[in-house]
């Protein structure tokens, strides 16, 4: 039985995290666990994929990536946060999108956008089901679109239930507005994951 509408669940909540080596010990996951908040949202690096031997920066190959990816998931922590059917969305940064400081030059950034978007549809596979908006649509397509996977993502905890809107719902996402603002509640929480590493420019060498 799902625990979105668990009476107990605190569901204006919303937890940040970031900055995860999988390499580590994740110490994170019984704190981030016990806030029981209705939503995770990564803001970069949920992985470090890319590497450093004897003093130089290797950029992450896709299987590298897919490695890494994986290894966070098997994680009993992660999974517990998994299992909890919380909403779990995000962007990436250098790390996880799989060079230090890598910007649009990356020549496998096709692949990693394809891998992040994965690594959110398996975080978010035990709700899947109730609703196509748990595979996240709209990021998906711009990262086979070659765009990155930047998108917006809006929670409103006036209603009852799942606070998570659709694309549709919230109406801010350029893709699925015509130009008409929807109204929404006071207590509408909207987060832009802004991608600012496919599309970056190279940093000027001096």
């Amino acid at each position: 039985k799902s625990q979105r509408h668990n009476t107990t669940m605190s569901p204006s909540r919303i937890i940040f995290g970031s900055c995860n080596s999988q390499h580590q010990e994740q110490r994170l996951w019984p704190s981030i666990i016990a806030r029981n908040a209705s939503a995770f949202i990564w803001g970069g690096d949920a992985v470090y994929a890319d590497s450093k031997r004897f003093g130089k920066e290797l950029a992450a190959t896709p299987e590298i990536a897919a490695e890494s990816y994986q290894t966070l998931l098997n994680n009993s922590g992660y999974q517990e946060l998994i299992e909890q059917n919380k909403t779990i969305v995000g962007v990436w940064d250098d790390h996880d999108f799989g060079v230090n400081n890598g910007d649009r030059t990356y020549e496998h950034k096709q692949a990693a956008a394809d891998l992040f978007v994965k690594f959110l549809q398996e975080s978010n596979k035990n709700i899947q089901a109730t609703h196509k908006k748990y595979s996240w649509p709209l990021m998906e397509q711009r990262a086979k679109k070659n765009k990155g996977v930047y998108s917006v993502v809006v929670f409103d905890f006036e209603r009852e239930g799942d606070p998570l809107l659709t694309d549709e719902e919230a109406g801010i996402d350029p893709e699925v507005n015509e130009g008409e603002v929807k109204p929404l509640s006071n207590k509408s929480v909207a987060i832009f994951l802004l991608d600012v590493r496919y599309n970056k420019t190279p940093w000027i060498k001096g």
